[in-house]
């Protein structure tokens, strides 16, 4: 009797049953976890925001809260039952396309400054200025691993969180008697991340939040980030020199001050001398989008020109280091590596977008021998989207306003701490009320005893801020 193989059609019905789990999966998964609801702005296809009712990650040992307070039970967070915000486009569809598109432009209301011994300033003292090599044409011998051995390497810790921020909120609001009413307060990296999510599938992070005062802050959870994800919480996964390289950027291609208050020596030197992440300047700045508003502290690595007294939007500028992409390669590998370059393009963007970055000056490195290759890459942030196709702005700022939406919703009012994270490669984003009581770790005592002490008088007033233009750009 003849043997019959249908290996073909065996192969045929596993792409099938391939793509119905792909486009069916999410919502399935729903319906065996908990109760659905389909979002009211749903048009083509649904999106799904439910709350589970049973654990869906594995139960792991007993931890210490990592944000602060007494121990967690017996149970870790991650087994509590989550409310789930899916950002995944493909299960999104068009969903959330009457969300706003367009963030009004960002306008700076405070800055603050770290110096080389890590002290904190409320000022623009270590701002620095954009400044190219020189003598004129140094860069093409430029090597960027040159100094390593003697980097000075500050590495943040789990003691800062919002420390510094809040500090500058508290010095504006003193000086102008009234206070920032807006629904979030946060740092850059974060917001970046939730700007980022539709097409951040393969990023995993943790955050923590309370609401105080009519405001959702949001602060990054180290310990989580080290304790369930080593491929971001754990530096030494990277290359040694890894962090080095941007840094030493940064040192070739800025000064100190204004040109006429930098000698020619420090100028010409800047090769030699030690690179050091000690010193930061952030900016602050207040922005919204649609009807949410927020105050975002970024840190800003130098500005083209000058910074005017009393202007609230500068020339800054970001600087980056990336792969510098040999022609000499196979067609696939550079269209691959042409591929990777786009989706760095997305953060390089948000980062930017989110605190009014004019222009992002990109360095090339060979990863052969660490040289910095010619031409730079010169991006002004608002044209980046019109330059890629592998994801899309329109997609990423309604996502981001539609979630933060979603998260004030949930949060406001409430007491206690609630820890809002992702998973990798997951298209959704997991929010749980961790501690009943306290504010954990995240605000200061000098913030909330400030807070308290603003009489009514001055809680109802408005600290400066903007009400200008929205960003122009991609609609």
């Amino acid at each position: 009797m003849a043997t019959i193989c249908l290996p073909s059609l065996y192969m045929r019905l596993a792409a099938q049953l391939r793509r119905f789990r792909h486009d069916v999966g999410a919502r399935h998964s729903l319906l065996l976890q908990g109760s659905i609801h389909p979002s009211p702005h749903a048009h083509s296809r649904a999106s799904w925001i439910y709350t589970s009712h049973q654990p869906t990650i594995p139960a792991m040992e007993p931890e210490e809260s990592s944000s602060g307070g007494a121990p967690a039970t017996s149970t870790s967070w991650r087994d509590m039952a989550s409310q789930v915000f899916v950002t995944d486009p493909k299960v999104n569809g068009n969903c959330f396309a009457d969300k706003p598109v367009k963030m009004k432009a960002p306008e700076e209301v405070a800055c603050f400054s770290w110096d080389e011994n890590r002290e904190l300033h409320l000022d623009d003292r270590s701002m620095c200025y954009y400044f190219n090599p020189s003598p004129r044409d140094a860069e093409k011998m430029t090597n960027l691993g040159d100094g390593f051995e003697n980097f000075r390497q500050f590495t943040a810790g789990d003691s800062e969180h919002l420390s510094a921020l809040l500090a500058a909120i508290i010095d504006k609001e003193r000086r102008e008697n009234a206070k920032f009413n807006v629904n979030f307060v946060s740092f850059r990296g974060m917001m970046t991340n939730l700007l980022t999510l539709p097409y951040a599938q393969r990023d995993e992070w943790y955050m923590n939040l309370t609401f105080f005062d009519g405001t959702v802050f949001i602060d990054e959870d180290k310990v989580s980030s080290s304790k369930w994800n080593p491929r971001q919480g754990n530096s030494s996964r990277l290359p040694e020199h890894h962090p080095f390289y941007g840094f030493k950027f940064e040192t070739l291609y800025t000064i100190p001050d204004i040109w006429d208050n930098v000698s020619r020596d420090e100028i010409e030197s800047r090769n030699e001398k030690q690179v050091s992440n000690y010193a930061q300047y952030c900016s602050i700045v207040k922005t919204s989008i649609g009807e949410t508003s927020m105050v975002i502290g970024g840190e800003v690595d130098c500005i083209w020109d000058s910074k005017l007294p009393g202007a609230t939007k500068h020339q800054y500028i970001e600087l980056k280091t990336t792969e510098w992409i040999d022609p000499d390669l196979p067609r696939h590998v550079i269209e691959k590596k042409r591929h990777n370059y786009d989706f760095r393009k997305l953060k390089y963007w948000a980062q930017s977008y989110l605190i009014g970055n004019a222009r992002i000056i990109v360095g090339k490195r060979w990863l052969r021998n660490n040289r910095l290759m010619m031409p730079l890459d010169v991006l002004h942030t608002l044209d980046i989207p019109k330059t890629v196709h592998s994801w899309d702005a329109r997609v990423c700022k309604q996502t981001w306003a539609a979630l933060l939406e979603w998260i004030y919703e949930k949060v406001k009012g409430s007491e206690g701490v609630w820890k809002l994270y992702k998973l990798r490669n997951e298209g959704q984003v997991r929010l749980v009320h961790v501690e009943p009581t306290g504010t954990g770790e995240i605000l200061t005592a000098e913030f909330i005893a400030h807070r308290q002490s603003m009489n009514s008088a001055t809680a109802g007033a408005q600290a400066n801020g903007t009400d200008g233009e929205a960003m122009e750009g991609v609609e």
